[in-house]
């Protein structure tokens, strides 16, 4: 028979280190959120940026840039990788509706 006070320790030791790899990952996400990518950067490429987007073609190149690679994050890979994960499916398509 297995003993009750074994899996109660089992059991806490799982939650725990459930427990260290949450705050292990917050912790990271926390240092190296997003607003801080900034600071990841050399100062030789900073002043340059900041001097580009000051201008008023710099902010829309800037814009437009940002524009289409978020486009092409959120829409072109994700339709990409629904079609390839579902190409079997899809392959069936011209050969069933004509």
């Amino acid at each position: 028979m297995i003993n009750r006070f074994t899996n109660k320790k089992t059991l806490k030791e799982i939650l725990a280190a459930y427990d260290r790899q949450i705050r292990k990952d917050m912790g990271f996400w926390i240092k190296y959120r997003p607003s801080c990518w900034g600071d990841l950067l050399p100062e030789k490429f900073i002043r340059p940026l900041l001097t580009l987007i000051k201008t008023k073609g710099g902010k829309k190149f800037v814009f437009i840039l940002a524009f289409l690679l978020s486009l092409l994050f959120v829409g072109v890979i994700p339709t990409l990788n629904f079609i390839w994960s579902n190409i079997l499916r899809i392959w069936w398509i011209p050969l069933v509706i004509p």
